[in-house]
């Protein structure tokens, strides 16, 4: 989902503009903070050209990155052919950092949304972000199990990716370990 907001916010489109019942922003929101599979779907869908044109340029964008390892069928992250390794996630989490409005989503512990307030996944940051997270997305697939990826700024910036945790508590419990080791 971040290489898909990434490729759409480098295509520059109106970020107000409707796509179905919500704006393009809020398809973002959703992405980001609740992990919305359907708005990430709708994001790529809607890009210039379509979601071929829109999967082309997420993998156009990680051949940039020199990802070599990785590679995208769909826009959601949800597909078993959706490949890439820990190390060229890191790639994609560096690169996102790049982008203020994901910068800023992402690492919100909530936003309202028409008339509900989401929650972010990431636990972590619903404790008053004391941990310097400054992203975070959290993911899950069958094959991946848990995941979570952050850049946090203490001394220096740090990128964690997490893969394969069985419980959100134990990924939880390990990022904050990770990043109590950053301070």
């Amino acid at each position: 989902k971040l290489m898909t907001v990434m490729v759409v916010m480098d295509a520059q489109q109106n970020l107000d503009e409707r796509i179905g019942k919500y704006t393009r922003r809020e398809h973002i929101q959703l992405a980001l903070v609740r992990s919305d599979n359907k708005s990430a779907i709708a994001l790529c869908d809607a890009y210039p050209g379509g979601k071929d044109d829109c999967v082309r340029a997420m993998n156009a964008k990680a051949k940039s990155l020199y990802m070599t390892n990785t590679h995208f069928i769909e826009a959601s992250g949800l597909s078993v052919f959706n490949v890439s390794t820990a190390r060229e996630y890191i790639d994609v989490v560096i690169e996102s950092e790049k982008y203020p409005l994901i910068k800023d989503i992402s690492s919100s512990a909530t936003i309202k949304h028409k008339k509900i307030t989401l929650h972010n996944t990431n636990r972590a940051l619903l404790e008053g972000n004391l941990w310097g997270i400054i992203l975070s997305k959290t993911g899950f697939t069958s094959h991946a199990g848990r995941c979570l990826a952050l850049v946090v700024q203490s001394k220096r910036k740090y990128a964690i990716v997490i893969l394969g945790e069985k419980s959100i508590d134990k990924r939880i419990e390990l990022a904050k370990r990770l990043i109590k080791n950053t301070m």
